[in-house]
This record gives structure tokens, C-alpha cells and sequence, in this order.
């Protein structure tokens, strides 16, 4: 999925009419507005993925129907971009036992490779490659 530009917003419709434009925005399929959180009544959040050439077109329709929202993200691909190269640098960085970033992602290998650690020989072996 290229993101270039995406935006991520965060809606909250304040009463059943904005609620149901929102269902209406959900199925213009030409604006490929992908919902990551959908609201479950008035004053539930809402988060949707809108690709940068359906932006104007989103926030004009949000803005005329009396939506509040924010921007939750500003440039998807580039905070993706971001995280893959803060994966990259910590799996070449070796790592003991006391130094496992828990605010990092981690691939379910090196998270079972670390949960095992000290417990099986294979694996406390290989996980100085995280």
C-alpha cells in the first residue's frame, strides 16, 4: 500500500444525522477512504485513512456538514518510513537480555526468541541478531 500523503483523521460526530453521513462517506468507494476505527454513536470516535488525492474532497465535506476532527497523522507514509528504519537499526544492533526495547516493534521471532532466552540454547544463540 503506498501512503504518500495519507492522512489519518480522527471524527467525532456529534449526533445520529452525522453518524449516517458518515456511513454515506464510508461507501463513496472512489474516494478510497479506509476506516481504521468506525463510531459507534454520537460522540464515539471515528479514525480514517484518507489517501492525499481525496483529502480537499473529505475535509470539504466534513467541513460542511459540521464534523469536528482533528489530524491524527500528518504523513502516513512517512511515519511508516520512519518505523521501518528505527526496526532496521535495532535488529542490527546487538542486544542482551537487559537491553530489549519494549517500546519497539518486534517481529514475533525476536519476542519468542527473548520470552525463551536463557531457556533454550538454539535460541539464546541466535538473538544477539535482534
Amino acid at each position: 500500500m503506498e501512503s504518500d500523503r495519507d492522512q489519518v483523521l480522527r471524527i467525532i460526530p456529534r449526533n445520529e444525522e452525522q453518524l449516517a453521513l458518515l456511513r454515506i462517506l464510508e461507501k463513496q468507494e472512489e474516494l478510497q477512504v479506509d476506516f481504521w476505527r468506525r463510531a459507534t454513536g454520537p460522540n464515539s470516535l471515528a479514525d480514517l485513512r484518507v489517501p492525499f488525492p481525496s483529502l480537499l474532497p473529505v475535509k470539504a465535506f466534513l467541513d460542511s456538514h459540521g464534523f469536528p476532527y482533528t489530524v491524527m497523522i500528518e504523513d502516513l507514509q512517512g511515519l511508516l518510513d520512519e518505523e521501518k528504519e528505527t526496526m532496521l537499526r535495532a535488529r542490527r544492533t546487538k542486544r542482551s537480555i537487559r537491553e530489549f526495547d519494549f517500546s519497539s516493534y518486534h517481529t514475533l521471532d525476536e519476542v519468542l526468541c527473548f520470552a525463551l532466552l536463557g531457556t533454550h540454547s538454539a535460541c539464546a544463540r541466535a538473538a544477539p541478531t535482534w
